[in-house]
């Protein structure tokens, strides 16, 4: 991917910075749900939506991602609407009520017509992932260095000693998404892979414990279809993904503070997006899926949980760049 001029990457460096001291300083606020800023309309400014807003701002998302960040409603966002949005997740904002008018003198007044075309859904909605980013070791969320060609881009000094999170909805039609990250035969509900080889990227499946630990094969191009490589590399990175404590089993993990392994700044522990019901957490990446010097890119999607008698629904790929700079090259 081509990175962007340092005048491209100026003003989204200042909205991530703004949107990092929120997360240091304040947390995660509930807002009014008509704050500027509140993407799905959940009441909730969040990180994950203020880098949406970014993302539309510099023209790699559709505003139709973000309507309500777009405060006077002229089809982009600008750097006052994003520092705004900023302001909502850090204190909230307060929606003024109208002032009620005197029923002897009020003016019967023409009702407003929505402009713009009504959505008519006509098939479920898929699920979505609402979080696809980095922990630390000690499990606090870290936020993108900068965001390269609308994907968000995690600049770290060593391959190893953080977690990879991924938090996901349901869609319209309300069916929650599947929580295996392995199975025996055919690809999990929940697909995680790379572009390059992690540690000694073995094709071996779920071989990342003792005695011979391995690490995680590429696939490259980036690549979901139903093949036996893409399987078993989908199985292997999915492995690394166990399920909160008392199972170590491969699998997806509660918002609740017993089961999630995210950590906010008062030491409780849930999930960064307000309206997940799902999380997924890598354990400590360690030696043996270390990740390699440069750039490696992560692709997700999740599967809706199978229900019989209806196509399983698939919510649209997310990716991030891990990128790995060793302070002392050589």
């Amino acid at each position: 991917m081509n990175s962007r001029t340092l005048g491209d990457l100026a003003w989204p460096r200042v909205a991530l910075f703004l949107a990092f001291l929120v997360t240091l300083v304040l947390g995660s606020r509930p807002v009014r749900a008509q704050c500027l800023g509140d993407c799905d309309g959940d009441g909730t400014v969040s990180i994950n939506e203020l880098i949406t807003a970014v993302n539309i701002a510099l023209g790699s998302r559709s505003i139709e991602d973000c309507r309500n960040a777009d405060g006077d409603g002229d089809g982009s966002i600008g750097i006052n609407e994003l520092v705004r949005a900023v302001n909502n997740a850090a204190g909230g904002c307060d929606i003024v009520a109208p002032t009620p008018t005197s029923s002897a003198t009020a003016t019967p007044s023409a009702t407003a017509t929505p402009t713009g075309p009504t959505p008519t859904p006509t098939e479920p909605l898929p699920p979505q992932v609402t979080l696809f980013a980095l922990a630390a070791a000690d499990d606090s969320l870290v936020l993108p260095t900068v965001v390269e060609d609308g994907v968000p881009v995690y600049e770290l000094p060593f391959g190893r000693f953080f977690r990879i999170i991924v938090e996901a909805r349901p869609g319209a039609s309300l069916i929650p998404p599947g929580r295996d990250t392995f199975r025996p035969s055919g690809a999990p509900p929940f697909q995680i892979q790379a572009n390059r080889p992690l540690g000694n990227g073995s094709a071996a499946v779920c071989d990342g414990d003792d005695p011979l630990p391995g690490g995680v094969p590429a696939i490259d191009p980036p690549s979901f279809e139903s093949t036996e490589m893409v399987e078993d590399a989908l199985n292997d990175f999915g492995c690394r993904f166990p399920n909160g404590a008392p199972s170590p089993s491969p699998a997806g993990r509660g918002c609740n503070a017993q089961e999630a392994c995210l950590r906010f700044e008062d030491g409780t522990f849930g999930c960064e997006s307000a309206n997940a019901t799902v999380q997924y957490c890598s354990r400590v990446i360690s030696e043996v899926e270390e990740f390699p010097e440069g750039d490696t890119l992560l692709s997700v999607r999740i599967l809706e949980t199978e229900v019989n008698g209806r196509d399983t629904l698939v919510s649209p790929i997310e990716q991030i760049i891990v990128r790995i700079t060793p302070p002392f090259p050589g």
